[in-house]
């Protein structure tokens, strides 16, 4: 099946918000964006979810299939 739009999770190590993002996380989430271009996907919105608890922080990623991608 086609899709247009794809949206995926990507689940981190640290909380952003506490400001002890580390350049581990800066380079999972730069991987994460890059993987996806590769396979034909582009950037359309990224955000981070803030958890409570024993869960672990979260980013919601979404992407748009590039127009010159063959189907």
């Amino acid at each position: 099946m086609y899709r247009r739009y794809f949206t995926e999770i990507l689940e981190l190590g640290t909380k952003w918000w506490s400001g002890r993002v580390s350049e581990e996380n800066l380079a999972q989430l730069d991987s994460r964006i890059e993987q996806r271009y590769k396979e034909g996907w582009d950037l359309v919105s990224y955000d981070y979810v803030m958890t409570y608890g024993q869960a672990r922080p979260q980013f919601v990623i979404t992407y748009k299939r590039r127009d010159d991608w063959p189907v």
